[in-house]
């Protein structure tokens, strides 16, 4: 299983920098404007992770880190440390909090303790590598999951936070620096005999096995959070019909006549087993009949993919149905909601399980692109690591 190590975690000097301004979502999370708004800060994370300046924009990163470094606004933990990382939020109404621990881990092959369960695309996997060819260092953590049933393993707090603040979002970040040497050992070596899942991060772990490759570290910077966590919220991402999308009467006609069950209903959740749609003032769940009637779609999927509403979404009603058309992904659902009450086509889908993704992943095998997103996003800017 892989190794599980301590770091000298790089930071944002507190003396110096408000950590607020400083801290950003991970790179691919966010439009333009909010990244052109970020990189307007005087000091912020944005400038490591997201660059501007076509070819120069690595070595404009690098510049950025070395200057930091050099007077103070970057400081270096003396001493090697987890970082047990606590973030709380409000979903539905409801407080929600997600304990993790940042550290290193050990970079294996995909298959040898490490499962991943998205696909993956070689430019934003290129980017990354040459970012890391030109920093040495991780902005933000790539966020694994673990399996811990009891809380075993989780460290305590030790003392004052390092960190204790909002984020936009209204999520409160809190990190404690463990420096128990006790408390590391204990950690460490509790996760040796742990496989590890990917949750989110694919593109950056995969920049990291590449360099590797190429002589560099052996680790990566990892956001570990325990399976169980009550504070793990998976949403989906819905489907917003784009461009000349098909009548909602003609949509509901070939979904009846593939052996939907349609209901008239104003759901605030899809449940498993069904699909959601809302045009205009319509709002439908579509209960989704057996995998047998549905076997002309599903021919050639993997079995552990069919039963998934994901794969029903897009082999049967989007590609078999529908004609593929272009869809958008929405994780916000309420904004999903005001698309749909313009009259524009939305399928709405219930999340899938940390057990879905296991059963997927180590089957060697990959959900649909945008199937899952973890809310809320561990920083980056936050807890980094300079290697070199």
């Amino acid at each position: 299983m892989p190794e599980v190590r301590p770091l000298r975690g790089m930071r944002f000097s507190p003396e110096r920098v408000d950590i607020r301004g400083a801290v950003t979502p991970p790179y691919d999370v966010g439009d333009e404007d909010e990244w052109r708004r970020l990189l307007k800060r005087p000091v912020t994370a944005a400038k490591l992770l997201a660059p501007t300046g076509g070819d120069r924009k690595y070595s404009q990163a690098r510049d950025w880190l070395e200057r930091w470094l050099s007077d103070g606004t970057l400081t270096v933990d003396p001493k090697p440390s987890l970082y047990l990382y606590r973030q709380r939020f409000h979903h539905k109404g409801r407080e929600r909090e997600r304990w993790g621990v940042i550290c290193l881990v050990e970079l294996r092959e995909y298959g040898d303790g490490i499962f991943p369960h998205e696909h993956t695309h070689e430019e934003p996997i290129e980017d990354r590598l040459k970012l890391l060819r030109a920093c040495k260092a991780h902005f933000g953590p790539v966020f694994m999951l673990y399996r811990d049933p009891e809380g075993a393993l989780l460290p305590k707090p030790e003392g004052r936070p390092l960190y204790d603040f909002e984020a936009p979002g209204r999520t409160k970040n809190t990190v404690w620096r463990i420096a128990s040497p006790e408390a590391i050992e204990a950690f460490c070596q509790g996760l040796k005999k742990k496989e590890l899942l990917i949750a989110d991060g694919h593109h950056r772990y995969e920049a990291s096995l590449r360099l590797r490759r190429e002589g560099g570290p052996n680790y990566v910077l990892a956001h570990l959070v325990r399976a169980e966590d009550s504070g793990l919220l998976i949403l989906p991402l819905h489907r917003i019909i784009k461009g000349n999308s098909p009548r909602l009467a003609q949509i509901l006609k070939a979904l009846e006549r593939a052996g939907f069950n349609l209901e008239r209903s104003m759901f605030e959740d899809v449940p498993r087993g069904c699909l959601g749609l809302k045009a205009g003032t319509a709002s439908f769940l579509l209960r989704i009949p057996s995998t047998e009637r549905l076997k002309r779609f599903l021919d050639g999927e993997p079995e552990p993919l069919k039963p998934l509403e994901i794969t029903v979404l897009h082999k049967a009603v989007l590609e078999g149905l529908l004609g593929d058309p272009e869809v958008e992904y929405e994780p916000d659902e309420k904004r999903a909601q005001t698309v749909a009450s313009r009259g524009r086509p939305v399928f709405f889908l219930p999340p899938v399980s940390v057990d879905d993704i296991e059963r997927v992943a180590k089957a060697g095998l990959r959900m649909h692109p945008k199937t899952t997103y973890f809310h809320p996003k561990p920083l980056s800017g936050l807890i980094m690591w300079k290697f070199e």
